[in-house]
């Protein structure tokens, strides 16, 4: 698959911004929602979601009122290399 890294940098920067910006993690999966992030897991600690098309991985820890602890966003290939040290 091609990606179009201009906009996954786009995205990428978006999502930072998004997250600077917001605690509500309501608020914050509407808006990864509306960027074409999936829920991948039924787990919620971390919640995982991807962006298949940018090849966008992004893990999301949330606090027990369901504010946002911290996030992790990487690319595909960071999550392969991630898993492969394991």
């Amino acid at each position: 698959m091609v990606i179009r890294e201009h906009e996954q940098k786009r995205v990428i920067g978006h999502v930072h911004d998004l997250m600077k910006s917001y605690d509500n993690a309501e608020l914050i999966m509407g808006e990864l929602a509306s960027l074409g992030f999936l829920p991948v897991s039924d787990s919620i600690e971390p919640y995982a979601l991807e962006q298949n098309d940018l090849e966008l991985y992004m893990r999301i820890r949330l606090n027990p009122d369901m504010s946002v602890a911290g996030y992790e966003l990487m690319t595909f290939d960071e999550l392969r290399e991630e898993t492969a040290a394991d």
